[in-house]
């Protein structure tokens, strides 16, 4: 009896052994799992730190360097402001000189048309009595040929200039204003002819075309055309046209020149 309980016994503890050494070892198996787990997941939140703190240090960094361009881009912006501004304020000097020029220019005109005006009348009043001796001559010579043959004294004679001679030499100009002055011309081609008075607007080439000497090449280019001598005698000439008193201040229509000399050949 004793030996089959303890038969009985031996194959419950082999039975139970068999039963409980595999739950053993899985449960071993699971205990070595779940610590290479845990290893793994240390492993894993590590390397997460390790990435979040690279981030975070990689974030900040890059706000560093936002931070630094947008300095650097109001820097900039405020130095190109700045020469904007500059050049802004260069602009409106220059603005205002141009106006000043503009407004100089004016002035010159009517300063030179004074000056001309004023050297007319220091002319005048330093002419000799030879040049008021001889223009009372010669408009008594005038007088006299307009009176002759029974013309009214209203009309003026006018006695061509030969071929051969030529209005060259000295001149004395008497302004509508009764101003006067001493002025010359000079034959400086078959047709043309320098009048020469320092400060005129009348200084210029003419061109003689028939009984007329019409001004071609002014010292101002804008008088070409506008001042035209009637030849009325060989020593005698009247301005039938002048420019209008807009371009030179003052209209000289009607201004004569009488000989003062002989002529030259």
């Amino acid at each position: 009896m004793q030996k089959t309980l303890l038969v009985i016994n031996t194959i419950f503890i082999m039975a139970v052994g068999a039963f409980v050494l595999p739950l053993f070892l899985d449960v071993r198996d699971v205990s070595m799992q779940v610590q290479d787990l845990s290893q793994r997941n240390e492993q894993t939140l590590e390397q997460a730190a390790t990435q979040a703190d690279q981030f975070q240090k990689s974030m900040q960094q890059a706000q560093q360097e936002l931070i630094l361009k947008v300095d650097q881009f109001e820097t900039t912006k405020t130095a190109q402001d700045e020469k904007i501004a500059a050049v802004q304020k260069q602009l409106d000097e220059l603005v205002t000189e141009l106006k000043l020029i503009n407004q100089g220019n004016t002035d010159v005109v009517t300063k030179a048309n004074n000056l001309e005006k004023q050297v007319a009348e220091i002319a005048s009043m330093q002419g000799t009595m030879y040049d008021k001796i001889l223009g009372e001559v010669l408009k008594s010579v005038d007088k006299n040929l307009s009176t002759s043959n029974s013309r009214p004294a209203t009309q003026r004679v006018v006695m061509p200039i030969a071929k051969s001679e030529s209005i060259e030499g000295s001149w004395l100009l008497v302004l509508p204003a009764g101003f006067q002055r001493q002025v010359a011309w000079k034959q400086v081609s078959p047709v043309d002819y320098q009048f020469s008075s320092p400060g005129s607007s009348f200084t210029g080439t003419y061109q003689k075309r028939g009984d007329q000497l019409v001004l071609v090449s002014a010292s101002q280019s804008r008088l070409n055309g506008h001042f035209i001598w009637q030849i009325d005698n060989a020593h005698a000439m009247r301005l039938i046209k002048s420019p209008p008193t807009s371009m030179i201040g003052s209209d000289y229509t009607g201004a004569t020149l009488v000989r003062r000399g002989a002529s030259t050949n």
